[in-house]
């Protein structure tokens, strides 16, 4: 996707280690960038919280929550944790979550490809999921 100039750069690096590749995603709790962690040549997902869009304390209260509750996971279903900081950039504060990044679709993309799927899949789709 194409960088603007209200997302993270691409070739911008986080905490001498994280270097952003592209955006993946906007949505109602940040922006989603893969990036690339220059301490191991690993793909990584960062999930950024902008102090300035959040609406709500709410918002980062659920933010700290989600990664408490990765950094004490291990499931084979959920991309695992590896970081988390808090970066200033300008007179802007971001929360920073890093997790492991699992290439491929998601449901949605899946689905708007054009994707039918049979009632076996969906129980097997939502066994995982419960699993998880």
């Amino acid at each position: 996707m194409i960088m603007d100039e209200k997302n993270l750069k691409q070739g911008q690096i986080f905490q001498e280690r994280y270097e952003i590749i592209s955006l993946i995603a906007k949505g109602g709790m940040g922006t989603t960038y893969l990036a690339t962690d220059r301490k191991n040549g690993v793909k990584v997902v960062l999930k950024v919280l902008a102090f300035s869009e959040m609406g709500d304390w709410k918002i980062l209260e659920l933010f700290e929550r989600e990664i408490e509750v990765l950094k004490s996971l291990n499931h084979p279903f959920i991309p695992n944790y590896i970081d988390n900081f808090r970066y200033e950039k300008g007179s802007e504060l971001l929360f920073v979550l890093v997790q492991e990044y699992v290439s491929g679709k998601n449901l949605e993309e899946v689905i708007q490809s054009g994707k039918r799927f049979s009632e076996k899949e969906i129980k097997n789709i939502l066994r995982d999921l419960l699993n998880a």
